[in-house]
């Protein structure tokens, strides 16, 4: 199946127009991996990095950091696609691949807008416990990788919604258009005077 595109430009285009389709196909890989690649890397060097491991530092080091992520990145992304062939057909190894990330991803996602006690700490917990629990599916059972979304989505939120019931609930007012159908209550306007100054 994954034959069916190339086998089609290069004999029944041919000449300029066959390198043209394959010059797309590099520049829009090119550019969608340049965006991937740059989306972790900034996810890990602020959120995990800075906001976790090393806050306060200068600029400068953050941005080296990020540089150096961006090659870890890369080199990650490259060894992961030496071994995607043994995933079956393009479309099937596509599903598969986003069967691990998208269930953790919506889980956090409708714990932030459903919830009023999702913290972070317990969010990214229950995506890991999620990510462990779908893959060890998809290596040790039969169940359709279409499945494992769900479940990974179903585990995510009831694991990070029970570890935030631990501890403080956020304030009201911190909430306001984060989570669906909660306003904070509205503070009573003060009383006006009918005395004339």
């Amino acid at each position: 199946d994954d034959a069916l595109v190339p086998f089609f430009v290069m004999r029944e285009l041919g000449g300029v127009f066959s390198c043209l389709v394959i010059a797309s196909i590099f520049a829009s890989s090119m550019a969608v991996m340049s965006a991937g690649i740059n989306a972790l890397t900034t996810a890990t060097t602020v959120d995990f990095y800075q906001g976790w491991f090393r806050p306060g530092r200068s600029e400068s080091h953050y941005v080296s950091v990020g540089r150096w992520g961006t090659v870890g990145w890369g080199a990650a992304c490259t060894l992961c696609a030496l071994f995607v062939s043994q995933l079956g057909p393009l479309a099937n190894a596509f599903n598969k691949m986003n069967a691990f990330r998208c269930g953790p991803m919506r889980g956090i996602f409708l714990l932030g807008m459903l919830t009023r006690r999702a913290k972070c700490t317990a969010s990214i917990t229950g995506a890991s416990i999620a990510f462990a629990v779908v893959s060890w599916l998809n290596w040790k059972t039969d169940i359709s990788f279409f499945y494992h979304a769900l479940i990974g989505m179903v585990i995510t939120f009831a694991v990070g919604y029970l570890l935030s019931l631990r501890g403080a609930r956020p304030q009201p007012a911190s909430l306001e258009g984060l989570v669906y159908g909660h306003s904070a209550p509205i503070s009573p306007e003060p009383e006006r005077s009918n005395t004339l100054t």
